[in-house]
């Protein structure tokens, strides 16, 4: 897409300056030289000519564009997710593994539903954790290490799951997902994405229980003459909760 930009800017550039040198050049000598009428059929051309450059310049950079992204480069992308370099635990990161599902909402139509999904549990795990920090800062409980762990490891958790959905997507393949004598095994694959986004729906209820017993422990802790003990004993039970299904695998 840069270098997109950077061509129509050049294309663009060239046009400009033929249309300010249109408007600057001294038409009182091209007068003397030519004469009025082919003086005026000059910049008339002029202009036209920078008219029909504007026009067939952005559109040729603009196909060229496309072709190439259609072409060896598209086709690129969609190899990216064959990375035999990367480690089980690289493929789990967070930003590998939503490269690989946007790679294949676009290639996967019949199952496009499931990695839509799977982009919004990873957006609701970050904003989880963006609350929890921010409510840390501003309660200033930054010592609660054991609950940010937790979502971190609640992250993790996520995204071990979601590498599963991805490992049934590649397999995945539309042109045969209709054929009868296939129709068994894609079953079963779509039953295994759904059984580990099912999953993840209860991992991030169980952080959003987290989330609310951590505020209610700091709300009591804020209170005069309260030992905070019940709330304590309530987030514990959360976080071991969360711990119970984050490592259930």
């Amino acid at each position: 897409m840069r270098k997109l930009f950077t061509r129509l800017g050049i294309v663009n550039g060239i046009v400009l300056l033929l249309i300010v040198i249109l408007f600057l050049v001294d038409r009182t000598a091209l007068i003397i030289t030519f004469g009025f009428r082919m003086t005026q059929t000059l910049l008339i051309l002029g202009f036209v000519v920078a008219i029909i450059l504007f026009i067939t310049g952005n559109g040729a950079v603009i196909l060229a564009t496309k072709k190439h992204l259609k072409g060896p480069a598209g086709a690129a992308k969609k190899k990216d997710m064959n990375r035999p370099f990367l480690s089980a635990e690289e493929r789990q990161d967070p930003v590998n593994v939503r490269e690989d599902l946007e790679i294949l909402m676009d290639t996967r139509a019949r199952v496009r539903e499931v990695f839509a999904e799977g982009l919004n549990q990873m957006d609701s795990i970050d904003r989880k954790q963006e609350k929890l920090a921010e409510i840390l800062q501003r309660s200033e409980a930054g010592t609660l290490a054991e609950v940010t762990k937790t979502i971190d490891e609640a992250e993790t958790a996520l995204c071990r799951n979601l590498t599963k959905v991805i490992n049934r997507g590649i397999l995945w393949d539309d042109s045969e997902a209709l054929e009868r004598e296939k129709t068994v095994i894609y079953e079963e694959h779509r039953e295994a994405m759904h059984r580990c986004l099912s999953q993840n729906r209860n991992i991030l209820h169980q952080c959003d229980t987290l989330l609310t017993e951590t505020v209610n422990y700091l709300d009591e802790s804020a209170d005069e003459g309260s030992s905070g003990e019940a709330g304590l004993r309530a987030m514990t039970e959360a976080i071991k909760a969360l711990r119970a299904i984050n490592f259930m695998e």
